[in-house]
C-alpha cells in the first residue's frame, strides 16, 4: 500500500511533530508493506497520483477538502490525522474555522488516525462509526546498557558538583492558548522548591524563536533560578538533554493541554533526564517513572536512587514497548490500514468551492484543476475570475454565471439567462431567479455584526441554488476568517 502524508508545506517536513510522528515510523511500516511519504499539499497532483491513500495533517483549509473529495471519488482511501486538539472547545469562536473544516471533512473520510484517546473522544461529536486508529508517537530508540550508563553518569555528577540542571524544552506558544513558557511560569515555585534543596539549580530553556518574543523574555526573566535560553533546533534539544539531569515539564488544564501526546516525556527519559510534571496529570500512564513532586526527586538524589536509574531501565523500556514502540506502532497502524476499504455507493459529484470572506487563491486554482466550479458569494471581496458570483439584490441574491460555467447548467436552466454584465475582465450571464430569496439584504454591505447573522442562510442559499441549477454538486466552503462561522458548525 502507497500511502501519501499531505502537509501543509515542504518546512513542516522538518518540523518534530512530522519528524517523529511519521520520520520514526516510516521506515518499519515499509517492512509491513505500507510505503509512508510525506508531500506537500501544495505540490500534491489529485488526478495523477498513484497513491492508494492519503492522509491529512494539519492542512486546516480547503485545499485538503478538495483534494479528500477529488481522491474519494476516484475510489481512494481518504483520512485524518489529528493530534492537536482545535475541536472540542465549541463555545470558542476563535476555533470556529477549524471545527468547520473538521466537519466538512470527515463527511468523505474513510478513517481517522489520532494521537491520543482524548482526541478520539472529540471526533466523536463529529463522526460517531468513523474507522479511527490510536496512533502513539513512537519513543527514540535506546538500548539499556547505554541508558543505564548514561543515567549513573547524570547521577553522579549532580550530585559530586551538587547542581542540578534542568531543561525545558518544546514550543513555547501558542496563537489561541497560553502554553509552554506560559505553563513553565505559572508552576514557578516548584522551580523555587528545588532551589531550597541546597544545591545549585540552573534551567535551560530551549524553545523556538517565534515564542522567544519581549513578552516571552519576560516571561522567563521572572522565573525564580538562574535560567538560560537558547533558540530550539535539533542540535540544541539534543544537547540539553544529554546535559540535563532533569526534565521539567509542567501540563495546562485546557482541553488543549490534555490531548497532547507522551512525546516530550519519552523523549527526556531517552536521554536519561528524570521527569517532573506537575499540573494536569499528562504522563501518567507512565506510572512511577515520573515525579510529580520536586521534594521526592530532591530525597531520591540525596539518596543516589532515582526514579530512573540503573535498576529500573527495563522498567522505561516496558513502558516503550506498551505505549511507544516503533515496532508495535507500525505493525498495529499497518494492519488497520489494509483492513480498510473505500466508501462505495456515492457517484461522483462536481466540486463546487463556495469562497467566503476570506479565502485561499491557491484553492481557486485547486478546484478549476478538478474541474470544478470556484463560486464568490456575496462575502467574497477576493479579485479572482471565479465561475459563478452570487451578489446582493433587493431581491433577495442574483447569481452570475461566467459564459464558460453556463456551458454546464441544466438545460431548462440555460434557458433563464439574460443580460450580460462584466466584472473583472471577465463577461458574465444573469440567471433570472424563480425562486428569489425573501429576505432582502445587501449583505456584503452590512455592518460585520449582520453579515455574522445572515452568513449561515447566505450559504445555505447558495449550495440550494447550485445544485438546482448545475445538478447534484458537492459543495465546500473555504472560510480562513476567525470571524466567520459556516453552514457546517452549528
Amino acid at each position: 500500500m502507497k500511502l501519501s502524508v499531505l502537509v501543509p508545506s515542504i518546512q513542516y517536513k522538518s518540523y518534530a511533530g512530522a519528524r517523529i510522528r511519521y520520520g520514526r515510523v516510516a521506515p518499519m511500516l515499509a517492512q509491513y508493506g505500507v510505503e509512508l511519504k510525506l508531500e506537500d499539499i501544495g505540490r500534491f497532483d489529485a488526478t495523477a497520483t498513484s497513491t492508494d491513500a492519503i492522509l491529512i495533517s494539519k492542512c486546516h483549509d480547503a485545499r485538503s477538502l478538495l483534494v479528500a473529495a477529488a481522491l474519494r471519488d476516484r475510489g481512494k482511501l481518504v483520512g485524518v490525522d489529528l493530534f492537536d486538539d482545535y475541536f472540542s472547545q465549541r463555545n470558542d469562536s476563535r476555533l470556529a474555522r477549524y471545527r468547520s473544516w473538521l466537519a466538512q471533512l470527515v463527511g468523505i473520510c474513510d478513517f481517522a488516525i489520532c494521537s491520543t484517546p482524548t482526541i478520539a473522544e472529540a471526533l466523536l461529536s463529529y463522526r460517531d462509526g468513523l474507522p479511527t486508529h490510536i496512533l502513539n508517537d513512537p519513543a527514540p530508540g535506546e538500548d539499556d546498557d547505554q541508558l543505564s550508563r548514561l543515567v549513573s553518569t547524570k547521577i553522579a555528577e549532580a550530585r559530586d558538583s551538587e547542581r542540578i540542571r534542568i531543561a525545558w524544552f518544546g514550543v513555547g506558544d501558542n496563537r489561541y492558548f497560553p502554553v509552554g513558557l506560559s505553563d513553565l511560569a505559572a508552576h514557578g515555585s516548584v522551580l523555587r522548591e528545588l532551589a531550597r534543596s541546597g544545591m545549585a539549580v540552573e534551567l535551560t530553556v530551549v524553545s523556538n524563536a517565534r515564542a522567544l518574543t519581549a513578552d516571552g523574555l519576560s516571561v522567563i526573566r521572572q522565573l525564580p533560578i538562574e535560567t538560560k535560553v537558547r533558540e530550539w533546533s535539533e542540535t540544541a534539544e539534543r544537547e540539553l538533554l544529554e546535559e540535563a539531569l532533569v526534565a521539567f515539564l509542567p501540563v495546562g488544564c485546557q482541553p488543549f493541554s490534555r490531548a497532547k501526546s507522551l512525546n516530550r516525556a519519552f523523549t527526556a527519559l531517552s536521554s536519561g533526564c528524570q521527569v517532573l510534571s506537575v499540573g494536569y496529570p499528562l504522563y501518567a500512564p507512565l506510572g512511577d517513572l515520573i515525579y510529580r513532586e520536586a521534594g521526592d526527586l530532591v530525597a531520591d538524589l540525596a539518596r543516589g536512587s532515582l526514579r530512573l536509574g540503573p535498576e529500573t531501565v527495563s522498567k522505561y523500556h516496558a513502558s516503550v514497548e506498551r505505549l511507544a514502540s516503533t515496532d508495535g506502532e507500525a505493525r498495529a497502524l499497518a494492519a488497520f490500514l489494509v483492513n480498510l476499504r473505500p466508501g462505495e455507493g456515492q457517484q461522483p459529484l462536481m466540486l463546487s468551492l463556495v469562497h467566503g470572506h476570506s479565502t485561499m487563491p491557491q484553492a481557486h486554482g485547486l478546484v478549476r484543476s478538478l474541474n470544478g466550479l470556484s463560486v464568490a458569494s456575496p462575502f467574497s471581496s477576493a479579485p479572482l475570475d471565479f465561475d459563478v458570483l452570487f451578489r446582493a439584490a433587493d431581491s433577495g441574491l442574483t447569481m452570475l454565471v461566467s459564459r464558460k460555467a453556463s456551458r454546464r447548467l441544466l438545460p431548462q436552466v440555460q434557458e433563464r439567462l439574460e443580460g450580460r454584465e462584466r466584472i473583472g475582465g471577465e463577461q458574465y450571464l444573469r440567471l433570472r431567479d424563480e425562486r428569489p430569496v425573501r429576505r432582502p439584504a445587501e449583505w456584503g454591505n452590512l455592518p460585520i455584526s449582520v453579515q455574522l447573522a445572515t452568513y449561515a442562510s447566505a450559504m445555505r442559499e447558495i449550495e440550494r441554488r447550485m445544485t438546482d441549477s448545475f445538478g447534484p454538486v458537492r459543495t465546500i466552503l473555504s472560510e480562513t476568517s476567525p470571524l466567520f462561522p459556516n453552514m457546517a458548525v452549528q
